[in-house]
């Protein structure tokens, strides 16, 4: 099985008998990536170069570009700001969350911020990229680091081409949605949704100009829609309470989500007229609801009336 190859242009070659010293080269795929190692290091090759008798070995013109232009790298800086909304992930805790990183076949880890489920990192991590080369895509995944036993998926921010060229472009941070394995919204522990904030920066040569079809993919990603639900009212309502009658409130719930109404007192015929509202996937399906009727009470669990599927 072939690993990977390492190419030497004449002008390097030259460069490197005038030497006589070692150059590492990086090993490169069949695309002309970079391999990737065991360790989530880059692969290389070292190589020493030397010549016997007659040999041209002068540099000529034009080897100092070529040379330059093999040698240049780029920087991309991904700086991982902060999470919130995080869901409850622990037993005994909350969320012991870090992430993982990926693009160009690589992966970088932050550290792991003990529970909280709004963790603040501002940790910069850097991919080495080929000067001049073009952005591709990148996956930021959340993890509930444990102990004992693998760690526990959170869920995952993906991140096209385009957008991350857009990115690079205005300098500013972007809080991106954390969605599961299903690509919907991870609900956190207070019922809103998770959260990541990321920030792009670069150095060196790296190609973030506009490109044709951008605008309308970054406008598909972040296209959402609103599914309004309007509780109006209840009636004929049960006896909920000894010495009351029922203190009705309701607890709409969608797509691993919850909205409540108010709470009425008193009565069996409550009147809302209140609206809650769901932020869905724009052109996405509809999903079941289920609308749930409690009776409130001060003190003890609020006792179930019935629901509505």
């Amino acid at each position: 099985d072939k690993v990977g190859s390492v190419k030497i242009s004449a002008a390097e070659l030259r460069a490197c008998l005038r030497s006589g010293a070692g150059r590492t080269f990086e090993i490169k795929d069949e695309n002309r990536k970079p391999v990737v190692g065991n360790d989530k290091q880059r692969a290389e090759l070292t190589l020493r170069f030397a010549k016997e008798g007659e040999l041209d070995i002068e540099q000529q013109e034009g080897d100092e570009e070529a040379i330059a232009a093999a040698g240049r790298r780029a920087k991309l800086e991904v700086v991982v700001e902060s999470a919130r909304h995080l869901p409850k992930m622990d037993m005994m805790g909350t969320c012991d969350a870090f992430c993982v990183v990926r693009y160009s076949g690589e992966e970088r880890k932050s550290s792991v911020k003990k529970n909280t489920y709004s963790p603040d990192w501002g940790e910069q991590l850097d991919f080495e990229v080929e000067g001049g080369g073009e952005v591709g895509e990148m996956t930021v995944e959340v993890y509930d680091y444990d102990m004992v036993g693998s760690n526990d998926k959170v869920g995952s921010v993906k991140i096209s081409a385009a957008e991350l060229r857009a990115c690079l472009r205005s300098g500013a941070g972007r809080t991106f949605e954390i969605k599961d394995e299903n690509r919907k919204p991870v609900v956190g522990n207070d019922k809103q949704r998770a959260e990541l904030t990321l920030r792009f920066a670069k150095e060196g040569e790296l190609d973030i100009e506009q490109q044709e079809g951008d605008e309308e993919a970054i406008a598909a990603a972040g296209r959402r829609a609103k599914l309004e639900v309007v509780v109006e009212s209840a009636r004929h309502l049960p006896k909920m309470d000894m010495m009351g009658t029922c203190d009705a409130f309701c607890v709409v719930r969608y797509s691993g989500e919850e909205r409540k109404s108010s709470v009425k007192k008193n009565t069996y015929s409550p009147d809302w007229g209140e609206q809650l509202d769901f932020e869905v996937e724009g052109g996405g399906e509809v999903g079941e609801m289920t609308v749930e009727v409690y009776d409130y009470d001060m003190v003890g669990s609020n006792d179930k009336v019935g629901s509505v599927k």
